[in-house]
């Protein structure tokens, strides 16, 4: 697991920023919210630095958490050391990534891997911005690296995870064509969880509409 700083300011508030599979701060580097600090963490092949988080925590008054796609599985995983932060907003995921029911459909992810593995990260990555990418957007991480995550991912989400964690909000894009927008729905509806429907939101959240969103969300 990887924990990089994007913005680390001496602020009293901090956003923890769970990404989703494939990503890094690069891919969120433009991502700031006034007053707080923001950690990114991302890269699921293991959760060897998770042991830092608590004491990251200690330094702040206020802790946010921001989860996306297979950051949410990821934030509801480490829920133990997540249990004093307020609010925790989940955004087109659920703790149940690979799901016929509240997640990337079975079949599906196999093709998605499948695909990777033969053709590489230019059609998801078209798919999951929701435009032609161009070279700075795509990962500056490899290619045998995202596969063996996606794996793990693959792996470790089929087994049953107790959420511990009190989902303040979900955002769900109805444009998202990698999470479908029903299965996230089917979710949080049966959680009782307030949904936030974007109605033209793409999977990747961190657009300056999107960003809006979150603000309001952290300021409500």
């Amino acid at each position: 697991m990887q924990l990089d700083w994007l913005v680390h300011q001496g602020n009293s508030k901090i956003i923890l920023l769970f990404l989703g599979w494939s990503c890094s701060s690069h891919t969120v580097r433009n991502f700031k919210m006034e007053g707080y600090d923001v950690l990114t963490i991302c890269d699921y092949r293991n959760f060897t630095n998770s042991d830092l988080i608590p004491a990251i925590l200690k330094n702040y008054r206020e802790k946010a958490v921001i989860a996306w796609s297979f950051g949410v599985w990821a934030a509801a995983y480490l829920s133990p050391q997540l249990s004093l932060c307020h609010p925790i907003i989940a955004v087109n995921g659920t703790p149940h990534p690979i799901d016929d029911k509240y997640g990337i459909p079975r079949r599906i992810f196999q093709v998605t891997l499948n695909g990777i593995e033969k053709g590489g990260m230019e059609k998801f990555c078209r798919n999951m911005y929701g435009w032609p990418v161009t070279e700075e957007e795509l990962p500056n991480r490899t290619l045998p690296e995202l596969i063996d995550e996606l794996q793990t991912l693959n792996r470790l989400s089929q087994n049953s995870l107790p959420d511990l964690l009190q989902w303040n909000h979900a955002i769900i894009s109805e444009q998202d064509t990698i999470f479908p927008p029903v299965h996230v729905m089917n979710y949080w509806n049966e959680k009782n969880v307030p949904v936030i429907s974007w109605k033209t939101g793409q999977h990747y959240p961190f657009s300056m509409d999107g960003i809006k969103i979150l603000q309001q969300l952290l300021n409500s």
